[in-house]
């Protein structure tokens, strides 16, 4: 009798090295397609046909997923800008009588529009002025950049800068950047991949970091860069940080130590120099290079580094110029892992360099506040000596000093929730003059 498929396929038998061959080969296959899924997904533009290919494959399950989970339940279930905290909602005074007279320009995600926003909270009255929620869709609908980033519930309103007519400018985080009236109307994009700080200089330059096109390396690696934009969004002039670096002779810092890594510079942050004195001219840059540990002051007009410092620091954010050549500079302090980033100190610390005798020194250890962002960051040294700090990883703001701290912010959506931070701004009471919100009329 003729066996049946059932029997014949039973007896199908696989030998045992052509079994493990198999299992090697689609091991080596999946590690392969990970990391080009990931080089792609973090801007890499090579890979040619099959990175096209990987990605593809990769994406096709978005749509089913996304008739699964919709957006809104994406925002309430795997939303990762909705953080635990139970402590505290909105502000907390940690002294007796502790008030503040200055406004916060926050980003924060909103609950209840499911999209990160920004925000005008008054501390001294303790309540929210005004939001403004990014036109994501307009934006998405105009732009090449399309990724996780930019996808609505990721979507970060990056260190929103307050223009003096309600205006705001923000990035997407890794993406384009944009201009919206005071009700939250695009009034126009660049569409290119910008990142991380928006500083603006005293004339209306805007200062931000930017990824350029790939650098003719051997390797592959991101290309950090400095854009100057005119205050109507226009490019001015573009700078690689690599290629600063290795002009001025720091090529064996910038390959000489590690593996090659595709995000070997990571930029964080840009600060014009606004007046000429003894240390500084108008128009120099402070640069902080995370990945590097570094911070260098750059002058455009003759193409020079006037100093450059490799630490104490450990991966630090937001350099800031105090005048008389002394700087301040956010020292995250951490470790970055191959899987998982390590706090080296336990800690972050605002540190100070001096540029007249080259020192670095501590200038407030958040040690015993117990600040510690792993990543990201940011810090306003006031007139006053405090200092206003943006732990971001905790989604927490804070006025410190000597003493330590005076009041800390959470941006509070109920049921011990709390929003993600992505780089907000303390406005003392002089830069807290709204007039254009006296007649404020906007269509919700």
């Amino acid at each position: 009798m003729k066996k049946g498929i059932y029997e014949k396929v039973m007896s199908f038998k696989v030998e045992a090295w052509a079994f493990i061959l198999f299992l090697l080969l689609a091991a080596v296959f999946f590690v392969l397609a990970s990391w080009l899924v990931w080089y792609k997904s973090m801007g890499g533009e090579k890979g040619g046909a099959l990175g096209e290919a990987v990605m593809r494959i990769a994406k096709a399950p978005d749509p089913f997923i996304q008739m699964l989970i919709s957006e809104k339940k994406i925002a309430k279930v795997i939303q990762p800008q909705i953080k635990d905290f139970a402590e505290f909602e909105g502000f907390k005074a940690y002294r007796t009588g502790v008030t503040d007279d200055g406004t916060l320009l926050i980003s924060a995600f909103s609950d209840s529009n499911g999209v990160s926003s920004v925000f005008l909270y008054d501390l001294a009255t303790q309540r929210i002025l005004h939001e403004w929620i990014p036109p994501v869709d307009a934006l998405l609908a105009q732009t090449q950049h399309r990724n996780e980033e930019s996808k609505k519930h990721n979507f970060r309103s990056q260190h929103p800068l307050l223009l003096n007519n309600g205006d705001v400018l923000i990035t997407s985080g890794e993406g384009p950047l944009m201009q919206m009236d005071v009700c939250g109307e695009l009034l126009w994009s660049v569409d290119r991949h910008f990142h991380h700080s928006i500083e603006r200089s005293k004339t209306g330059e805007l200062y931000i970091p930017i990824i350029s096109a790939d650098l003719a390396l051997p390797f592959p690696l991101r290309n950090d860069g400095i854009a100057k934009l005119s205050a109507e969004g226009k490019i001015l002039k573009e700078w690689s940080i690599y290629e600063i670096l290795s002009r001025q002779g720091y090529k064996s810092m910038l390959n000489g130590f590690g593996r090659a890594e595709f995000d070997r510079i990571h930029l964080n942050d840009i600060e014009p120099i606004e007046q000429d004195d003894q240390f500084v001219k108008k128009d120099d840059l402070m640069i902080s290079v995370r990945n590097l540990s570094t911070v260098f002051l750059y002058r455009p007009s003759t193409d020079q580094i006037v100093w450059l410092k490799t630490g104490p620091w450990l991966h630090q954010h937001d350099v800031d110029y105090l005048g008389n050549g002394f700087y301040s500079i956010y020292g995250n302090d951490m470790i970055r892992g191959e899987s998982a980033d390590y706090s080296y100190r336990g800690y972050n610390t605002i540190w100070r360099y001096d540029q007249s005798t080259d020192q670095v020194s501590e200038f407030l250890s958040l040690k015993e506040t117990g600040i510690n962002s792993l990543t990201e960051g940011r810090h306003r040294v006031l007139e006053s000596g405090d200092i206003i700090v943006e732990e971001t990883n905790a989604g927490l703001i804070h006025r410190v000093n000597q003493e330590g701290r005076l009041w800390s912010y959470s941006h509070g959506l109920g049921n011990g929730k709390i929003g993600a931070l992505h780089w907000s701004r303390y406005l003392t009471k002089t830069e807290s003059n709204f007039g254009w919100l006296d007649n404020l009329q906007c269509d919700k």
